[in-house]
């Protein structure tokens, strides 16, 4: 009764183990090796009833030892189980905060997108404004490059003009000359 006892709870260790690899994917390689281990005692506890009957003699000590066994293999269990379960416990809260941490990212990857446009715009707005200035500073330019131009036309005109002066001068003292030398003969 005792073993069949330890059967059923086998199976039903075996029957979570199933419905815990159904659940969490995840833990697939760990439940497997479980499965391994609890196909491996369940082979080991057919040897076992096997010996039994061919042993009668020893039976009620090889009933104590299996049962100290089955106990320990069902504390194995049970202990596999659990960490399995802490273990996808805590992966679950992993993800959540992971989560949340992907979450704070986003508004923070929002955050800077936004900030990025206003600096693209102000950006934009620079250049248009170092546009406007260098056809200002074309502008400035191009109107000193005309003043220069009448400037130097301009005393071009005037050395000319000066020359002129001279020529006229001197011819207007020379007539001044001759007049004076005209009216003193006179």
């Amino acid at each position: 009764m005792a073993l069949k006892n330890c059967e059923i709870k086998l199976n039903s260790a075996n029957r979570q183990i199933q419905i815990l690899q159904e659940q969490n994917l995840k833990f697939q390689h760990q439940v497997n090796e479980a499965v391994a281990r609890a196909e491996n005692l369940d082979r080991e506890l057919n040897t076992q009833k096997e010996i039994l009957k061919q042993m009668e003699m020893t039976k009620k000590e090889y009933i104590g030892r299996l049962k100290k066994e089955l106990d320990t293999i069902e504390l194995r269990y049970q202990h596999l189980l659990n960490e399995n379960c802490m273990i996808g416990e805590d992966f679950r809260s992993q993800a959540y905060m992971n989560k949340l941490h992907a979450g704070d990212q986003l508004d923070r990857i929002e955050l800077l997108q936004d900030e990025m446009k206003a600096m693209n715009v102000k950006g934009d707005e620079k250049d248009l404004e170092l546009v406007i200035k260098d056809r200002e500073s074309e502008n400035y330019q191009m109107l000193s490059e005309e003043l220069l131009t009448r400037l130097d036309d301009m005393r071009t005109e005037r050395d000319r003009l000066l020359s002129m002066h001279d020529t006229q001068s001197k011819l207007a003292i020379s007539r001044q000359k001759t007049i004076t030398e005209m009216t003193q003969e006179f």
